[in-house]
């Protein structure tokens, strides 16, 4: 299923994840390798697998540092509750963020570039900090609450021409910032994402 690497300093908790294929899911009983380091893991690279599998990293309460290259998808749950990242480096080759992916990680502020992303799934970057947001013409699909719950939020710019929520109903960015959002975009705001 993968050739999947992992080596870990013990010094520093420092960690780097290499190889090819898919990562495996983990939930429950179905712990990570590395689940022993998560509560202690500090700084995080990840290179070369096809996916992040779900829950792979979440709650690692101690995380500041991730870099994420040569990544095609981010599985759900993988970084929920990661509470102290503040940054979060993509390559350009991810296309999807999972549900509740980044979750809760509450000091999240920015990330390098969202170029390339296709779909943002359900609350995949939810109570966070995250501003602005730059949506680029490649995402096609937000998913509900996506960006929900950012007080910080006050600014939106979407390069694409059409609403990638779909359906009018959808939420992507419910209980967000107390000032109005820009969306430099060519159609009604109203009607985008719920955003107003």
């Amino acid at each position: 299923k993968t050739a999947c690497q992992y080596t870990y300093i013990h010094d520093t908790k420092v960690m780097t994840i290499t190889g090819s294929g898919t990562m495996g899911n983990y939930s429950g009983a179905v712990k990570a390798p590395w689940d022993g380091k998560k509560p202690v893991l500090k700084s995080l690279t990840i290179s070369g697998i096809t996916s992040i599998g779900s829950y792979a990293f979440s709650g690692c309460e101690e995380l500041t540092s991730l870099s994420i290259t040569k990544v095609q998808s981010i599985g759900n749950y993988a970084f929920n509750s990661c509470s102290k990242i503040t940054t979060i480096t993509f390559d350009g080759t991810m296309k999807t963020i999972g549900s509740y992916s980044f979750n809760g990680c509450s000091k999240l502020a920015s990330i390098t570039s969202f170029g390339g992303i296709t779909t943002i799934n359900e609350n995949a970057f939810s109570s966070t900090i995250l501003q602005p947001v730059i949506i680029p013409s490649t995402v096609t699909s937000i998913k509900t609450d996506a960006f929900s719950t950012n007080t910080k939020l006050v600014y939106v710019d979407y390069k694409g021409t059409t609403n990638p929520c779909g359906e009018t109903t959808v939420k992507a960015f419910q209980t967000i910032g107390n000032e109005s959002v820009t969306v430099p975009i060519n159609y009604d705001t109203t009607t985008m994402c719920g955003l107003t």
